[in-house]
């Protein structure tokens, strides 16, 4: 009887310990699928966003609201977002960085560029790269043409400014102009 019993245990347990190994596997499984399908939702969300984005800088109806910015080999550091933008609506352009408690020509510790596009070119770099455009533009505050860079990266974007050598960088989040609530300041002196 004891002989019985002790079989009856081992058979409980045994089979109890593969359906756990089974419901183990299952649920390996299914977290498997759940991050495929998690990761193929971001790229599809990243594409749309990035056509998007790319399709508002042509429509020339784009605006850049940085939280961060830097120079040529510095931090980024963070700032707010309605003083340091880059603006197109139509053929204006306008190019802001502020630094709060500064001085800066622009009266809020800055520059302001504002300009007419010369030139705009765009690109989608390829399914999961970013989307890229290259704008000239002139302004009375540039020498010559000043280059702006912005890459789309699904819901951000990032811009570098090049003009005469100076170089700033720009990012954030980006948003069509009507969305967007801008401080734009007016240069007061001659750089």
């Amino acid at each position: 009887m004891r002989k019985i019993v002790m079989m009856l245990a081992v058979a409980i347990l045994a089979t109890t310990g593969l359906s756990a190994q089974d419901e183990k596997i299952v649920e390996k499984v299914d977290k498997k699928q759940l991050r495929k399908e998690k990761k193929a939702k971001r790229k599809a969300e990243f594409e749309l966003f990035k056509s998007a984005g790319l399709n508002q800088i042509e429509d020339r109806d784009f605006v850049l609201m940085a939280d961060q910015i830097s120079g040529r080999l510095g931090r980024p550091i963070l700032v707010t977002d309605n003083l340091n933008f880059v603006k197109i609506d139509g053929d204006e352009i306008t190019v802001q960085y502020a630094l709060l408690n500064r001085v800066g020509f622009n009266g809020l510790g800055g520059i302001t560029w504002s300009g007419k596009i010369e030139k705009l070119e765009s690109e989608d770099l390829g399914k999961g790269k970013a989307g890229s455009v290259r704008i000239d533009f002139t302004s009375r505050y540039v020498r010559g043409m000043a280059s702006l860079h912005i890459r789309i990266l699904g819901d951000r974007a990032t811009a570098q400014l090049l003009n005469n050598g100076q170089i700033i960088n720009f990012a954030g989040e980006y948003l069509f102009n009507a969305e967007a609530i801008v401080n734009e300041g007016r240069n007061i002196g001659a750089f």
